[in-house]
């Protein structure tokens, strides 16, 4: 009964710790390069407040959104350091150990593809 109850509370303790640290990052900056049928427009700044990021346990399984939104931008990490799409390309997100990181991804915005580039810092939560 009691190696029962160990390795019960040994599995539990294993699961919730696999991911247990979540990271919420901030843009410094960030920039978008603009570009519809096949031309590049131009350059803009983005909004560095929309550019937050949550890093965190999704079912077992680490992802990547926009802080308040659904569903993950990047579902598929390979570890707290690197993320990307599962499912074609959307972008990409690289955090070093010092907690700077860099992400890259496209969105549509009036008929317009915007490459989104931004940097910032990430701090546990």
């Amino acid at each position: 009964m009691k190696t029962a109850i160990t390795l019960l509370l040994i599995g539990l303790m294993t699961s919730a710790t696999a991911y247990a640290e979540s990271y919420l990052c901030l843009a410094d900056a960030s920039t978008g390069i603009r570009s519809a049928n096949g031309k590049v427009l131009g350059t803009t700044q983005m909004d560095i407040e929309e550019q937050r990021f949550l890093l965190s346990d999704n079912n077992g399984e680490l992802s990547l959104k926009i802080f308040g939104t659904e569903p993950p931008l990047l579902d598929k990490c390979k570890s707290e350091y690197f993320c990307e799409y599962s499912d074609g390309y959307r972008g990409t997100f690289t955090r070093q150990t010092n907690n700077f990181f860099t992400i890259f991804f496209t969105v549509i915005v009036s008929n317009e593809r915007i490459a989104v580039v931004s940097q910032g810092k990430c701090s546990t939560i």
